[in-house]
């Protein structure tokens, strides 16, 4: 068949868009039928009524019924048209297969497999429509929010479009990553008509990920999908579908055309951000953060760090989650900072209002814009977006000497969780490992018990004190050194 029109793949032929246009609506047994057919339309072309009931695990009654529902008289009358359609085309995965099967031993090498790999992508390309990818990257650039969804193996397909699209796109986020469908539910709640849902599954489909999706369509959120097929229970329940072949020789299912589509999609997005090639410098310039390069071993005098951390990155602990804050965070930061009960020990006491959190916020995203560090929000793997508490690494003057603090300030709802200690420690880790700083300090008030704790616990040492509060006593200073714990 030729190419060069856009509507010449193999699912644009007629009877395929018949059968997937009355599918969802089919009884179980012709469903099993049409299924197959929608998956494997060229061997479908080849068997008689009796091996498609066979491969079917239904009965020849089934198929010629099938074959009445789509107007085409019979079975004789629908095999015609799959092969008057489909008669040009022969499924070289399909040869390959058979190709293997006459080989002593079944032998597969790496020449197969870029053979099998290539072939997918060829069919990957001739059965998505260009109009269809843009309509994909349209919805995820002006989408406000992007939930992407897979479960099973397509849980690291989630993954991993989420993390690279997240810089060129206003918000995206994978929902099934930890806790399961019912985290992703959780997260799933919030979803609006503004928001996308971005759906990935292959065969075996899982219910989770359908009912999810179900769910976000009724929200009015756009649904779209990643598949393998028009027989997939997503096409129906997606606004747009972009399918992935994943048929292989020898294993269950390929992943190489899922991948392919996620690369382009990310490109895609990328290529209308008016800023990409800033944020692609910033992305390079990032990387320079996780590389080795040899020092003269001399330490800056106020412990700053020179290597540069990825501002994106979020961080995780066994039970928390560290990112970087940002301007939606000034509510809960009033909440906290304002609240009485957190400032006990803080002699300037609670703030006064919501300008008063915007300076501090303010100054902590300056911070980060400065130096690639600093206050994290916080909050909970189960909670991601509920956000208990901001706490981390920052530079601080201690007087005339600017030093790396430690600080951290929780909701009271947070306390006595062990959460300080779990932050106190991935931040000490933090501040040795990624920033290779050579000591770490903290200031504590003498009458708060339970800060002291916490530092303590986290291997920290007294080291001094320091006259920080006029008329009050001074503050404590503890450290922590890099040779004491690495």
């Amino acid at each position: 068949m030729p190419t060069s029109s856009k509507n010449t793949t193999v699912y644009a032929a007629p009877v395929m868009r018949k059968l997937a246009e009355i599918v969802a609506d089919l009884p179980p047994s012709l469903r099993k039928v049409a299924d197959f057919i929608l998956r494997h339309p060229l061997r479908a072309a080849t068997l008689t009524i009796e091996e498609m009931a066979h491969e079917t695990s239904t009965s020849p009654a089934a198929v010629n019924r099938l074959a009445k529902a789509m107007d085409l008289g019979g079975y004789t009358g629908m095999k015609a048209e799959l092969v008057a359609t489909l008669q040009q085309m022969v499924s070289p995965v399909d040869k390959l297969r058979n190709e293997l099967a006459h080989r002593p031993g079944g032998a597969f090498g790496l020449h197969e497999q870029i053979q099998s790999a290539s072939i997918n992508l060829a069919t990957a390309a001739t059965n998505n429509h260009a109009d269809t990818f843009e309509a994909f990257v349209t919805r995820l650039t002006t989408a406000r929010k992007i939930y992407i969804l897979g479960f099973g193996n397509s849980v690291y397909f989630a993954g991993l479009a989420a993390s690279t699209l997240m810089p060129f796109c206003a918000d995206a986020t994978a929902i099934s990553m930890e806790g399961g469908n019912e985290n992703a539910a959780y997260r799933l709640a919030a979803i609006t008509d503004q928001d996308v849902l971005l759906a990935i599954s292959l065969p075996r489909y899982s219910l989770d990920t359908l009912q999810l999706a179900r769910f976000a369509n009724e929200r009015g959120a756009s649904v779209l999908a990643i598949t393998d097929s028009p027989a997939s229970p997503l096409t129906s329940i997606a606004e747009h579908t972009l399918f992935a072949p994943a048929d292989h020789p020898v294993l269950t299912s390929s992943n190489i055309a899922v991948l392919a589509l996620i690369e382009g999609l990310v490109a895609g997005v990328m290529a209308r951000n008016k800023e990409a090639v800033k944020l692609a410098t910033e992305l390079t310039e990032s990387v320079m953060a996780y590389l080795h390069i040899p020092t003269s071993g001399k330490t800056s005098k106020n412990n700053a760090a020179p290597t540069r951390i990825d501002r994106t990155m979020h961080r995780t602990t066994a039970r928390l989650i560290l990112r970087p804050p940002n301007a939606e965070d000034l509510t809960r930061l009033f909440d906290i900072y304002g609240d009485p009960a957190t400032n006990q020990f803080n002699p300037a006491g609670p703030l006064a209002d919501t300008r008063q959190a915007e300076v501090l916020l303010n100054g902590w995203l300056n911070h980060w814009n400065d130096n690639g560090y600093g206050q994290w929000a916080i909050s909970t793997r189960k909670a991601p977006d509920h956000v208990l508490g901001f706490g981390g690494i920052a530079l601080y003057n201690y007087r005339d000497v600017q030093r790396l603090n430690l600080g951290y300030r929780l909701d009271a709802a947070a306390w006595g969780k062990g959460y300080a200690t779990e932050l106190g420690s991935a931040a000490l880790e933090f501040a040795f490992t990624d920033l290779e700083a050579e000591q770490v300090y903290a200031l504590v008030r003498p009458a708060h018990s339970a800060s002291i704790g916490v530092l303590e616990k986290i291997g920290m040492q007294p080291f001094g004190e320091l006259d920080d509060v006029t008329g009050q006593p001074q503050s404590l200073v503890y450290k922590a050194e890099r040779l004491q714990m690495i």
